[in-house]
């Protein structure tokens, strides 16, 4: 008996005339399809079933059945999110649960200092026993759990990034402007509003659903107007003339998947939008807008593009100044780290390839940041919206915090 079950959001988008209460936290449902790749990413990498937490369970047969619980989260690090309801069904479970995904929730008034949710402390608490490690997108997320007692917690990516086993691809830059596939993000779309070029907008949670189906979510219309100084009423047409007729909503997960592969490039507000295209050979630029897509930038050397550089900036242009050869090398190391994690905590990846023409160099990097990360953590930490640093005079921190930034690349 080895099989593997995974537990956590849902490996299909919940939509909202699926179901009248598909915003409640603990239920784990994915009101984004860029939660349900996630799922399905760890699904495929250690070759698991789903199991839903919101059914009926018999849970001798589950432990009869399955050996390892791999859990699937993503932003549910913080004070807010609570995971009572996959605790619970831990503990009737009584397998041993793997954290292999996950980072901070990075609300607006999102700081280091938030304590954790106590349902959260207790499911690290379960994933860190006989010296398994607990495995967070970057750098950040892993101080932020250091910062709390977890001293068994190291950064090593998103797990999407490796569904694919290790990737290799020359990644093609060319295209017309209405040939770039923009997944829909609403301060992505209102920077593109403002010049003349048509692009192939995909939706993915739940206001883009609104939104593709002529109907400009409240929420969205609000922040357009004060970008643009206008009436909700304009801004509400603006957004759906913007849109409207170069837009898809795909209601399935595998929809979303394809089309995003489909595109000859693309630019991208969402971070799980742009790593889907990356894994399938499409050339994606980020657009990173918060810490949590920032930290992946950092650890994963995402090609990537600054809101104020691309502020009136060529379409081409955008693309031409990418590292792609930055993130090609970049990403080599990381999968060996994966591997590494993997290999530590005893779980068997089923896209592995043959890393044995990559020099093994630093393979334990993420065992290096973790011990590096527990000894920082006691330095005072000035917050930043998208990086932190120390004040007065934590010299020595800002040295390893700059060293986690910028690790020496295969």
């Amino acid at each position: 008996m080895s099989k593997t079950m995974v537990i956590g959001l849902t490996p299909e988008y919940i939509y909202s005339d699926q179901s009248n209460n598909y915003a409640e936290n603990e239920k784990l449902y994915s009101t984004n399809h860029g939660a349900a790749f996630i799922t399905q990413s760890i699904m495929k990498i250690f070759d698991g079933d789903y199991i839903d937490i919101n059914a009926e369970h018999d849970f001798v047969e589950l432990r009869n059945t399955y050996s390892q619980c791999v859990i699937a989260t993503a932003s549910q690090l913080g004070p807010s999110r609570d995971l009572s309801l996959l605790v619970s069904f831990l503990e009737k479970l009584d397998i041993k649960p793997f954290f292999v995904s996950g980072g901070v929730d990075a609300g607006g008034k999102y700081c280091i200092n938030y304590k954790l949710h106590p349902s959260i402390i207790r499911l690290l608490e379960m994933c860190s026993v006989d010296d398994t490690y607990i495995g967070v997108r970057g750098d950040l997320s892993a101080f932020y759990l250091h910062k709390h007692g977890f001293n068994s917690c190291a950064p090593i990516g998103c797990p999407t990034i490796y569904s694919q086993g290790l990737l290799d691809y020359d990644y093609s830059l060319e295209a017309r402007g209405n040939e770039t596939g923009v997944p829909f993000h609403w301060a992505l779309a209102a920077a593109l509003m403002q010049n003349n070029e048509k692009y192939n907008y995909i939706g993915q949670d739940i206001f883009d659903e609104e939104l593709l189906k002529g109907n400009a979510p409240d929420t969205i219309v609000s922040k357009i107007a004060n970008v643009f100084g206008v009436s909700k009423q304009d801004a509400s047409q603006n957004l759906i003339n913007s849109v409207g007729s170069n837009s898809t909503f795909p209601v399935n997960y595998s929809d979303w998947y394809s089309l995003i592969g489909n595109q000859k490039r693309v630019l991208s507000g969402r971070l799980h939008a742009n790593i889907c295209a990356l894994i399938q050979g499409v050339a994606s630029v980020l657009v990173p807008w918060d810490m949590r897509t920032y930290e992946l930038v950092d650890y994963l050397c995402l090609p990537h593009i600054s809101w104020d550089d691309l502020k009136g900036k060529n379409i081409n242009d955008v693309y031409k100044d990418a590292d792609f050869q930055k993130f090609n090398h970049r990403i080599k190391q990381c999968y060996l780290n994966w591997v590494s994690f993997n290999e530590h905590n005893g779980l068997k990846i089923h896209t592995e390839v043959d890393t044995g023409n990559l020099n093994p160099q630093n393979i334990t990097e993420w065992k290096i940041a973790n011990r590096l990360l527990k000894n920082i953590t006691q330095y005072k930490v000035e917050e930043k919206y998208t990086q932190f640093r120390t004040t007065g005079n934590s010299a020595f921190k800002n040295r390893i915090l700059d060293f986690l930034k910028n690790r020496e690349r295969i």
